[in-house]
């Protein structure tokens, strides 16, 4: 039973490598150990640089399909307070990892009004690189009204044949 290994999973939180950290969440998660939850919660606040440790939970979370992250998910999806880097990888974005960890709980509804309304922000302020973040993360939601905001987008910059390419 996977869930054995818990215990090493979370010991190895105390790693100093943040690729350790965050692989060791992901197998406890998987474990669906009743030990996860409690233990990858507490991980989001271990000091770490750019919010890894939070990104860390987060993808812990998407594997231990845990009802009670959805809060914090929905959180970190919505946070733009925190220091973050707007790219499109679960790696060095917790918004990211936020979104596929929305995905992974069953509740993509609870973010697709969120993300659509900046992705109308960034269509707005004509910024066509948080447009494709946003977009991104549309994909990760795999809402199916996101196959409009395609359709509205490939409308908005008919005239953009660069952007419609990405698009």
């Amino acid at each position: 039973e996977k869930s054995k290994y818990a215990d090493l999973y979370i010991d190895l939180f105390a790693d100093w490598s943040d690729g350790v950290t965050s692989a060791a969440a992901i197998a406890l998660g998987k474990t669906k150990s009743p030990k996860a939850y409690d233990a990858l919660i507490e991980l989001q606040h271990k000091p770490s640089w750019k919010n890894q440790s939070l990104i860390s939970t987060l993808n812990g979370l998407q594997w231990l399909e845990e009802e009670r992250g959805i809060d914090l998910v929905m959180k970190s999806l919505k946070s733009n307070e925190d220091k973050h880097w707007t790219l499109a990888t679960p790696i060095c974005d917790h918004r990211f990892a936020a979104g596929l960890a929305l995905n992974a709980l069953g509740e993509v509804e609870k973010g697709y009004d969120f993300i659509y309304s900046q992705l109308k922000k960034a269509v707005e302020e004509d910024d066509l690189n948080d447009v494709m973040y946003n977009v991104f993360q549309i994909v990760n939601l795999a809402d199916p009204r996101g196959k409009d905001a395609f359709y509205q987008l490939k409308s908005i910059y008919s005239n953009n044949s660069n952007f419609l390419i990405v698009i």
